[in-house]
């Protein structure tokens, strides 16, 4: 805009001075034609004109340079231009590369989900569960489960048994080991399910593991049975108290009923009609009296006997 303004102004300027350098001459000629003032005589008449010519020239220069000056810039512009433009397309290049490797990301993605939904996928089993307690006191049982995976989209289920028995000949159901001395191991042995504790079923539970019930007292008390086994955690007097001696020794000196390893675990009791004698609930527990309700063992509740090896 000011170079369009300036041009308006140098073009107005030099119109002025021809209009000028024009008339000056329409007069010199009229003097020149007039012999009066021709004869005789020299006069030096200027119109300007070489001025003007000088002006002009000076004037087209410093526009030309003006012009050069406007160019040189617009070329630096074009050249930055130039090399944003190309920055930009690398921009659009890399971020069209991160899309396209994006899309190919989400198509595989819904490839899956789309297998993964309709294809039938056959079951498969878990591992086997631990072994514990069946109904009978010669056997032991574990279990899993056809759910890994589970079958889906009309694939075939597992093949094979959910459940498997074994024999526990040879002291294969002995359970936990609480205490080991002076050659005695002290087991916590799982009852059958579906076992009421009744005497003699400590005795039994310990003998189909291959072991023998600890006798609860010294010898001669009428409340041990023929079975059990005189160990050096067997009480010395013939009171109730028939889990002391292992309860301080694997918690930390507490009494029986407050030994968190020992619940549910029954001794061999020989005193009918009240069956065996246990910890139930944190608290000293075996059959009433009047009416013979005896605990029985569940998979939810599980009842152990105090067995020794």
């Amino acid at each position: 805009g000011k170079l369009k303004t300036r041009s308006s102004h140098l073009t107005e300027g030099i119109n002025k001075r021809m209009k000028a350098a024009l008339v000056c001459l329409v007069v010199m000629a009229y003097l020149l034609a007039d012999s009066s003032t021709a004869q005789g005589s020299t006069f030096e008449f200027k119109c300007g004109v070489e001025e003007l010519k000088d002006d002009f020239i000076s004037r087209m220069d410093n526009v030309e340079g003006k012009l050069n000056n406007v160019e040189g810039k617009l070329e630096g512009k074009l050249d930055e231009l130039q090399v944003q433009h190309q920055d930009l397309q690398g921009k659009i290049d890399r971020l069209a590369t991160v899309v396209d490797g994006k899309l190919d990301d989400l198509k595989q993605l819904l490839e899956k989900v789309i297998t993964s939904q309709y294809q039938p996928v056959d079951g498969g089993w878990t591992q086997w569960g631990k072994w514990s307690a069946s109904g009978s006191y010669f056997e032991q049982t574990r279990g899993r489960t056809c759910s890994n995976p589970a079958p889906s989209n009309g694939g075939s289920s597992c093949t094979g048994e959910s459940d498997e028995k074994e024999a526990c000949t040879g002291g294969r159901c002995k359970g936990e080991k609480l205490y080991t001395s002076d050659g005695y191991s002290f087991f916590k042995t799982p009852v059958p399910y579906g076992t009421s504790m009744e005497h003699p079923v400590v005795s039994k539970t310990c003998i189909g593991a291959g072991m023998k019930s600890v006798c609860s007292f010294p010898k001669g008390c009428i409340s041990n049975s023929d079975s059990c086994r005189m160990t050096p955690l067997s009480t010395t007097t013939c009171g109730w108290s028939t889990m002391h001696p292992l309860s301080k020794l694997i918690c930390n000196g507490k009494q029986a009923p407050e030994c968190p390893k020992l619940e549910g675990m029954f001794t061999d009791f020989n005193n009918p009609p009240r069956g065996e004698y246990g910890i139930v609930g944190g608290k000293y527990a075996w059959a009433e009296i009047k009416t013979d309700v005896y605990h029985v063992s569940k998979k939810e509740t599980p009842y152990f006997a105090y067995c020794v090896l």
